[in-house]
C-alpha cells in the first residue's frame, strides 16, 4: 500500500539495505535513512517477540495516516506515512530476513542515551523531564481528538498467555494484572497511548524535544503505562516529568498505576527473554516480578 506519490517509490528489486545508514535496530528489526527526507523501517514476520511483524507495521501505518488525516491540529512532533508492504521474495533485503516494510518522513534530530543523561546537571534533568511531560500529554491529548481506536491493539491477554505457555509464574503475574484491569473504568484502563515511550524513541535537537517515533505498540491501555518504560531507564526525570504531565493534560498520575506499568513490562520482558535462552535475564526479570507480586499480596 502506498498513498503518498510525492515521494520516489521504492524499488527492492535494486533496493541494498547496507548502502544506507541505519537508524536504530531492534527485536524486530531495523530503521535506515534513505537520504531523500525519508526512512524505511524493515520489519521480521516472526521473533522472539509477541505479536508479528505485519501486525505491528500495519497498525504503526494505521495509526499514523489517522494522525495525518486528522483536521484537529497540526503537528510537528510526529513522522507522516508513506506506504507499506510485503518485502518481495529473492530480494536483497528478504534475503538479510526481512518481511515487510513501512516507509514515513523523517523527523530531524537525534536520540538521546542514558549516558549522556548521567551527565546532565540537577537543572537540565528537570528541564528535560518538563519537556517530556509536556511532550506525552501532548501525544495523549492527540490520540485523544483522533479516531485511532479500532487501528489501536489491545491489551493482549491471549498472545500473553499463549507465549507463557506453562510458567505457571508468569501466567499468575498475568492473572493479577488482569484483576487490577478489571477494577478500572475504561476511562482510566481503555485510552489510547503510545506503548512503547522511551528515551530512544523521542528526538531531540540539541536537547530540546523534536520528535516522538515508533507507533507499533499503541494500543488501548491505561495511561501510566507510557511512564515505565521511560522512568525505569532514567528514574531522575520521575518528579518534572510527571509534574508538567498533569499540568499540561490536567490528569493525575496514579502511581500505582504507574509500578503496574512496570510490571507488565517485566512480564512481557520475562517471556522475550525465555524465548530467546537468556537464562540470566530471565531470572532478573523473574526477581522484580517476585517482589511485585510479594507487594501486591502483602497490601490486599
Amino acid at each position: 500500500m502506498c498513498p503518498n506519490t510525492s515521494f520516489r517509490q521504492l524499488d527492492f528489486s535494486s533496493f541494498d539495505p547496507s548502502r544506507f545508514r541505519i537508524l536504530g535496530s531492534g527485536l524486530w528489526g531495523v530503521v535506515l535513512d534513505l537520504s531523500d527526507g525519508t526512512i524505511v523501517k524493515l520489519a521480521r514476520e516472526q521473533t522472539a517477540g509477541i505479536g508479528s511483524g505485519e501486525q505491528k507495521i500495519v497498525r504503526e501505518f494505521n495509526v499514523l495516516s489517522r494522525i495525518a488525516v486528522a483536521s484537529i491540529r497540526e503537528t510537528e512532533l510526529i513522522a507522516r506515512p508513506i506506504g507499506w508492504g510485503a518485502i518481495p521474495e529473492g530480494t536483497r533485503a528478504a534475503e538479510e530476513g526481512f518481511d515487510i516494510w513501512l516507509r514515513t518522513t523523517k523527523i530531524p534530530g537525534q536520540n538521546l542515551c542514558s549516558d549522556q543523561i548521567g551527565r546532565m546537571t540537577v537543572r537540565e534533568v528537570d528541564r528535560l523531564g518538563s519537556q517530556l511531560g509536556e511532550m506525552l500529554a501532548q501525544l495523549h491529548d492527540l490520540f485523544d481528538e483522533t479516531d485511532i481506536a479500532d487501528v489501536a491493539s489491545q491489551f493482549d491477554v491471549v498472545s500473553i498467555r499463549c507465549a507463557a505457555a506453562d510458567d505457571l509464574f508468569a501466567l499468575a503475574c498475568l492473572d493479577h494484572i488482569e484483576t487490577v484491569l478489571e477494577g478500572l473504568s475504561p476511562e482510566k484502563s481503555r485510552r489510547p497511548i503510545h506503548g512503547d515511550f522511551n528515551i530512544s524513541n523521542v528526538l531531540f535537537k540539541e536537547l530540546v524535544g523534536v520528535g516522538i517515533i515508533d507507533f507499533a505498540e499503541v494500543s488501548l491501555s491505561f495511561p501510566e503505562k507510557d511512564f515505565s518504560d521511560i522512568l525505569k531507564e532514567v528514574p531522575s526525570l520521575r518528579g518534572s516529568l510527571v509534574r508538567e504531565y498533569e499540568s499540561a493534560s490536567g490528569r493525575r498520575v496514579d502511581p500505582e498505576l504507574v509500578k503496574l506499568g512496570h510490571l507488565v513490562n517485566a512480564l512481557v520482558g520475562m517471556i522475550i527473554a525465555k524465548r530467546k535462552g537468556l537464562s540470566e535475564n530471565v531470572l532478573s526479570y523473574r526477581s522484580v516480578l517476585a517482589a511485585a507480586m510479594e507487594n501486591w499480596h502483602h497490601s490486599r
